[in-house]
């Protein structure tokens, strides 16, 4: 196992705790990042096929959007 991809996956995450309040762009930047970071540990230990962090990330993205639809309905005033 090479350390250092799991240190570099490490300070990218102890790099991300902070308050959730930012642009999205700020928030795709992040995930990116700790993807990227991810992939490249899977590697490390061996993993030549699909990247089971990315499969994840995409099977939550139908959850992520529902609950943002939901939020979004039941605020009383326009989203800016």
């Amino acid at each position: 196992m090479d350390n250092d991809t799991m240190l570099d996956l490490a300070a990218v995450i102890r790099g991300a705790a902070y308050p959730l309040t930012g642009a999205a762009a700020d928030y795709d930047r992040l995930l990116d990042q700790i993807g990227g970071a991810a992939r490249r540990l899977e590697l490390s230990l061996g993993g030549d096929a699909l990247s089971p962090f990315a499969e994840a990330m995409t099977g939550a993205m139908a959850a992520v959007d529902a609950l943002s639809a939901e939020i979004e309905q039941g605020y009383k005033t326009p989203l800016r």
